[in-house]
This record gives structure tokens, sequence and C-alpha cells, in this order.
């Protein structure tokens, strides 16, 4: 459940940021598939046990939180 959360915050943020921010759109992009790599990897091994594999991770998902919290903040300052 959590995985799908996952990957449907950063889809969404992909879509909607702004095209001409082409450098964070392939920041973004690269997280999508880094984590997706991670998550088709850990449906054959169990990598979250191991520390090391799991700070990684759950920096990512907070980076796309942090992003779309930017994003919002980007939207609105436009809309004054």
């Amino acid at each position: 459940l959590i995985v799908i959360a996952i990957f449907y915050k950063s889809i969404t943020l992909y879509v909607k940021w702004p095209p001409e921010d082409t450098e964070m759109r392939t920041i973004i992009l690269a997280i999508i598939v880094s984590l997706t790599t991670y998550f088709v990897h850990a449906f054959l091994n169990n990598f979250l046990d191991t520390d090391k594999a799991a700070v990684p991770i759950w920096g990512m998902c907070a980076m796309i939180i942090a992003l779309e919290i930017r994003l919002t903040e980007m939207t609105e300052v436009k809309r004054l």
C-alpha cells in the first residue's frame, strides 16, 4: 500500500512540475526510476531489513514530499 502511494505521489509530482524546469524534472524522474529498481529487486529479496539499503529509500521518499511542498509554494506565489 505504501509503495502505491509513493509511486502515485512521485508520478503526479513529475506531471505537475513545470516543463521548463528540466533539471528538476530529470531529478524527479531519476528518483522514480531508482525507486522502481529498488522495489523490483525488493520483490525478490527483502532489503528493508538492512539499514544500508533502507536509509536511501526513505530519503528519496522524503525528497518527493519536500519537492511536492516546494511545488505547492511555487504555485501559491504565482497566484499572488
